[in-house]
């Protein structure tokens, strides 16, 4: 008990360091006009896919035939939504101190769903549940943004979180979390095969993508900037040149 006790402590100062430190804050208070810009693009992007489309073509999918809709999916998707959440955060975030990456996580779904906003247009198709059939008239969230179909933002989102955390333990869980929800949007007729296939190959592309190659390289290094991981730079600057250690071992002994 004490052992365990111990490494909460330990954990907890850990956590105390990550969010005070000054690179991290400045990451944040990046991160959130980031995200304001993004929810105006999907904001103006649905309000265009409603008045440009609105009557869009519903596909024929296979799977939507063959699994039979069952609401108790909706609870169990958004259930293990939170679930991905709580594990991010609490576990991998906390636990593993992994905090640190939080804002780069921030910055990469909101390049997700900025993506998600101009390829709704792209490819409308139509809406399999309109928000109002499963949310109050009073839920502004999903009134105003639960609409476009390809592809799956929940997906891109459940999976990208998986994906991000490569060569951390246990990061099965999260694959296991995101795989139930995507499959509890099928059950539960919320989105088309094709929404979750997409999604799940743009979350992989997100996190995978050397975005590097599209900011200018005065900002590789922009401490400030989210996407920069701060303790990934200082290891490679603490770490021997390759030419060094080649001359070191082609020294000849003495």
């Amino acid at each position: 008990m004490r052992v365990v006790v111990y490494a909460f402590q330990i954990r907890l100062e850990a956590l105390w360091r990550a969010i005070g430190d000054r690179h991290f804050i400045k990451q944040m208070l990046w991160v959130g006009p980031i995200w304001v810009l993004t929810m105006l693009i999907i904001y103006l992007n649905i309000q265009f896919l409603n008045a440009r489309y609105p009557d869009p073509v519903r596909p024929d999918d296979l799977l939507l035939d063959l699994i039979p809709e069952t609401e108790a999916f909706i609870f169990i998707g958004d259930l293990a939504t939170t679930g991905l959440f709580a594990v991010t955060i609490l576990y991998f975030g906390f636990w593993q101190q992994a905090m640190h990456r939080l804002p780069k996580l921030l910055f990469l779904l909101a390049v997700m769903y900025t993506i998600r906003a101009f390829v709704i247009n792209l490819t409308p198709l139509a809406q399999i549940q309109a928000p109002a059939d499963n949310f109050h008239e009073s839920h502004f969230i999903a009134q105003t943004f639960y609409h476009g179909m390809y592809f799956s933002g929940h997906t891109a989102s459940a999976f990208m979180q998986a994906f991000f955390f490569r060569g951390y333990a246990h990061r099965w869980v999260l694959f296991v979390l995101a795989g139930t929800a995507a499959f509890s949007l099928i059950a539960s007729h919320s989105h088309y095969t094709i929404d979750i296939v997409g999604g799940f190959f743009v979350a992989y592309f997100v996190v995978n993508f050397e975005w590097m190659r599209l900011v200018p390289r005065r900002w590789h290094e922009a401490e400030w900037a989210p996407w920069h991981d701060v303790r990934q730079a200082q290891a490679e600057r603490a770490a021997p040149m390759p030419e060094a250690v080649a001359s070191i071992n082609e020294a000849p002994p003495r």
